[in-house]
């Protein structure tokens, strides 16, 4: 189980649909990924909200990529990951009971870190 409440094999479904993406808005997809790619140039063609993307596959499976990336990539990586993940899941804990929660400098730059993984996830830089 991973942090989020997500399942091993729900984050694989989810790793094996980014990779369809991929492959779907590639130049060459063949035809196992006809029907994705058709419903990429679909949506990229005529959003159906203002939020989603206008344009070709490639505009669109990026969009959907970038959504995925904050549960695909753990916001936990890097030398202080595991650390910031038991500090957290400490403050978490606390928290739990509904009662005031005071951080102090390490749990903030701990959040800091961890926000700034996701956002980095997020954007794909």
């Amino acid at each position: 189980m991973r942090s989020g409440g997500l399942a091993a094999a729900d984050l694989a479904l989810l790793a094996e649909f980014a990779d369809a993406l991929d492959r779907a808005a590639g130049p060459r997809p063949g035809p196992e990924f006809e029907a994705l790619t058709e419903a990429l140039g679909e949506i990229g063609r005529v959003p159906y909200y203002p939020w989603m993307p206008e344009g070709d596959e490639a505009t669109v499976a990026r969009w959907v990529r970038q959504g995925l990336s904050p549960v695909l990539h753990s916001p936990f990586e890097g030398s202080r990951g595991v650390a910031d993940h038991e500090t957290l899941s400490n403050v978490l804990r606390y928290a739990g009971g509904w009662e005031s929660v005071k951080v102090d400098e390490d749990e903030e730059r701990a959040a800091d870190r961890v926000m700034f993984n996701m956002v980095r996830a997020a954007l794909a830089i």
